[in-house]
This record gives structure tokens, C-alpha cells and sequence, in this order.
């Protein structure tokens, strides 16, 4: 027996019709649920809209595993294209493929039940939504009315899309793809609202283009979005947002799950080993001194980084210490001001940790022209001094720091209490806590150096990070 699709009008198969007095009697093996198949049935015929009614099929454990079609109505006909004794008796999926196999257990429920369901369902082929509303004339069968939606299933579509494109527009920046910064700390509060996040320390990052307020303002907006457009090329449309984590993450015990938070931030994270700190730190470091042997010093919170080599080429000798400014201070700087005994215990540990790497660089013939200190601590012996009321890049990136200055700074910082460290000019005071420990660790690098000062420099391993990104992408 041929089956048949269900298929758009204009594709519609013709078929050949059925007499009359045959289309009034019931199919075959399937009985009639018509009482009075000469007055109801052509009712039920003449109705505007499909009407069908199915049968539940059975198999030997009395699941149902097919739907027969036991009526369907001169509309049904038309909408499935195929004569009446082709439909009626035949398989649904077999006469209708169109009919998604889902629908089994949606009307077997109702043949069952008797609940009455109303649902929109898609055409397995796509191009077809229909409303269905079905109930139960008597047990085992299910009768459906059907409704072609397909009009208002598209608009209904369209008008999602539209309101995703502008949900996206509202929480992203169309030039870039990023998120708003609204949008971002509402991604990160609600992060940190799991209760796996309760009493937890943590920092939000914020990534900026240096000075790009400074060329809207000068040349316009439309020249600052020409600036983001350039970071966007037709060989890389998208800009990728790496993130690394260095120290602090190292040593914390929840470190993957740091992870998998930025990771639902869309921010890919790399916990990364101190000694590609290190080297990270140098190319950032030495960018501005080609040429020269250098010996790079990063004091972090957790580890000091110390890279010697010549500028532009791969360092020659390279060390991550478990030795930074919140370790020492947490180790041994308990007094408020610190007292000598603290300073001076510090200051020994401190240069018995580092001095064979010192005498591993003196025994390589590496003698350094330079120090080039990177960081905070080196960035505030220079902003204390000068007493900047506001930070000034311009007057600390690549000014020379002798040894009798970081000597006053130190005395000045080490001798008041954290309060009064707060209150310094030129003092982040988030970097109080700290700052002690961090200008004792310079003081011992300069003195294993045996170098009278050292050059700051705010290219650090964030430059480091960017070069290698570049070189990569090439």
C-alpha cells in the first residue's frame, strides 16, 4: 500500500478519491467510534479544519509502539494530499512522515489518560508548524485537531531573534564582542554568589587600551572605534582574551576552580610555572634596552623573579623565588611599625635564598650592565620619592633609581605604622601592607648584584605576554 508525506499544498500529491458510501465505513480491523456514522460523520467531514482520530497500537507487553489512523475529515485529506483508504487503517509515521515520532507518547497519554493537551509541534522536515488540541472520545483512541500555525511559528521566531540580537547588544560591545562592564559584574556577582564562593577572596580584572579615552576625547568617537576596529583584522575578526595566572595562583588550593570561574567568564586561564614567569617577565623588561645585559628583578606578592641575559635574545639564566612581598611580610613582619630583629631576620633569609644564584651567574662570566626592576614596589620607590599626589607614568617608566634613595624610601616606610603608610603620597595605600618587605627584597638584590642602583621599567610580563601573543599569531 502506498504511503504518503505530508507535504506543503502546492506539492501535494493528487490522489485518486473515494466513493462515498466507502469513506462512511469504518477501516479495516479498526472500530468505528462514530455512534452514528450517517449524521456525525459527515459533520465531523464538512468541519474547516483537520480533524483526525488515531488508534494506539499495542505490542505483546501492552506498550504502545504505533498510532493507526481510525477517522480523518475532508481538511485532514487535503492537508495530508492522499486518498481516504490510504490514510485511514495506515501507520501515522508511515502515511505522514512528516509526523515527528515524539508524538507517540504525547497522544498515547491522552488515549490513556484522557487528558486533554494543547501543543504547537514543527514538521520533522522543518517548514511546517502546526497547534494541536487533543482529547479522548473513548479508551485507546485519541482525537486531534490540527491548525497550521506555521505564519505566526515564523514571526514568533523572528521576533526571538530580534530580542536575543538586542539582549547581546545590551550586554556586549557590538565593535568588539566583549562584555559591557555592567554586564561583566553582573556575571561576576552572580559567580560569587554560589554558595561554593561564600567567605572566598577574590579580584575582579579589567582589561583597558592604554590612554583610549585620551583619543576619543582629541579625535572624536568615531576614531576611537576605528582604534577597536584595529584590533580586528580579516585574518583575525575576533580578539582572543588570554589570561595568566602566576604566583598566588600557584599556590592556592582552589586554583582549578578559579578556573572554571573565568572559564564561564568566556576567559580562557593559564596557571602558568615560575619559570616561564620569569622569561615572560624578561621579554617584557628588556624591550627597552636592546643590546644591553640586563638583570630583570619582578617582586611579586608571592615570588620574586629574577632573569639575566641580553636584551632581545633568551634569558641566559632564569629563577623563580618563593620569595615576594606578602610571603616575607607574612613570614616575618609581625610588629606594626616592623621591628629591626623582623627587618633584619628578613633581610638574611632573604639573601640566603637567592645567593647561589648569584654565584651561578658570576661563575657563567655573566656580569650585568643594568638591573631593571618591574612591579609595584620598584614603580612606588620612585612615586614616594617624588611625592606624587597622582601617579605619572611619564616620570617613572625608565628612571634611574640610585641605592641612596630606595635606602630613604625604606627608612621612611619602615619606621611609621601601616595607618600612616596608608596617608603617604605616592602610596597606593592597597600596597601598604606590603611595601616594607618588598623594598628589603630589592635592597638584597642590589647588594648580591653588587650594583649602586636600578632602572624601573613598567614593561613588565603583561608586555611579555602581549609579545609572545603577537609572536605566536605571526
Amino acid at each position: 500500500m502506498p504511503r504518503a508525506a505530508l507535504r506543503p499544498p502546492l506539492a501535494r500529491r493528487r490522489c485518486v478519491a473515494a466513493s462515498s458510501s466507502r469513506s462512511r465505513e469504518p477501516a479495516r480491523g479498526v472500530p468505528s467510534i462514530v455512534p452514528n456514522p450517517s449524521e456525525e460523520t459527515d459533520y465531523l467531514r464538512a468541519m474547516p479544519v483537520p480533524f483526525a482520530v488515531v488508534k494506539t497500537i499495542p505490542d505483546e507487553e501492552g506498550r504502545t509502539v504505533d498510532l493507526v489512523f481510525a477517522y480523518v475529515n475532508d481538511a485532514a485529506i487535503a492537508l495530508a494530499g492522499c486518498a481516504r483508504e490510504v490514510l485511514v487503517g495506515s501507520s501515522v509515521f508511515d502515511a505522514c512522515p512528516d509526523v515527528a515520532r515524539c508524538m507517540l507518547g504525547v497522544l498515547d497519554d491522552t488515549a490513556r489518560t484522557g487528558a486533554a493537551q494543547y501543543f504547537t509541534c514543527r514538521s520533522v522536515f522543518g517548514d511546517r508548524y502546526f497547534s494541536v488540541r487533543s482529547y479522548r472520545p473513548r479508551e485507546g483512541f485519541c482525537a486531534c485537531v490540527l491548525q497550521d500555525v506555521t505564519e505566526q511559528a515564523l514571526l514568533d521566531r523572528r521576533l526571538r531573534e530580534e530580542r536575543r540580537l538586542l539582549e547581546r547588544q545590551a550586554m556586549r560591545d557590538p565593535l568588539t564582542g566583549l562584555y559591557h562592564v555592567r554586564q561583566g559584574r553582573r556575571l561576576v556577582e552572580g559567580a560569587l554568589a554560589e554558595p561554593r564562593w561564600e567567605g572566598a577572596c577574590s579580584a575582579l580584572f579589567m582589561f583597558d587600551v592604554d590612554d583610549f579615552k585620551k583619543v576619543s576625547d582629541e579625535h572624536g568617537h568615531h576614531r576611537g572605534d576605528d582604534v577597536l576596529r584595529g584590533f580586528a583584522t580579516p585574518e583575525h575578526p575576533a580578539i582572543t582574551t588570554r589570561a595568566m595566572a602566576t604566583s598566588a595562583a600557584r599556590d592556592a588550593r582552589n586554583a582549578d576552580e578559579f578556573e572554571a570561574l573565568m572559564a564561564g567568564l568566556g576567559v580562557t586561564l593559564s596557571v602558568i610555572p615560575g619559570e616561564r614567569e620569569a622569561a615572560l617577565s624578561f621579554a617584557g623588561a628588556s624591550c627597552d634596552f636592546a643590546g644591553e645585559r640586563i638583570l630583570v628583578v619582578d617582586v611579586g606578592g608571592g615570588s620574586t623573579e629574577l632573569v639575566a641575559g641580553q636584551a632581545g635574545e633568551a634569558p641566559v639564566q632564569s629563577h623563580s623565588f618563593d620569595i615576594g612581598c606578602r610571603r616575607v611580610t607574612e613570614k616575618f613582619l609581625e610588629a606594626d611599625p616592623p621591628s629591626d630583629e623582623e627587618l633584619g631576620r628578613a633581610r638574611a633569609w632573604i639573601a640566603e635564598e637567592m645567593r647561589s644564584y648569584f654565584d651561578d651567574l658570576g661563575a657563567g662570566g655573566f656580569a650585568p650592565e643594568r638591573v631593571v626592576a618591574v612591579a609595584g614596589t620598584a614603580t612606588s620607590v620612585v612615586a614616594v620619592h617624588e611625592r606624587m599626589a597622582e601617579y605619572d607614568s611619564s616620570r617613572v617608566h625608565r628612571s634611574v633609581v640610585e641605592r641612596t634613595v630606595l635606602d630613604e624610601v625604606y627608612a621612611q616606610l619602615a619606621s611609621v605604622g601601616l595607618d600612616e603608610r596608608r596617608r603617604t603620597a605616592g602610596l597606593d595605600p592597597g600596597r601598604a601592607p606590603v611595601i616594607v618587605a618588598g623594598l628589603v627584597i630589592l635592597q638584597v638584590v642590589l647588594d648580591l648584584a653588587g650594583m649602586p642602583s636600578f632602572t624601573v621599567s613598567e614593561s613588565d610580563i603583561l608586555h611579555g605576554i602581549v609579545l609572545e601573543a603577537a609572536r605566536t599569531a605571526v
